[in-house]
């Protein structure tokens, strides 16, 4: 694998797991 394919896979996780959080909140202020 090259780096740019690691940094590219690695943004992608980051983002989900900022979307993954965000859900998480808004399942909190509905419940």
């Amino acid at each position: 694998m090259t780096p740019l394919i690691i940094g590219k896979v690695a943004l992608v996780l980051i983002v989900l797991e900022r979307l993954y959080h965000e859900l998480i909140k808004e399942d909190d202020k509905i419940g």
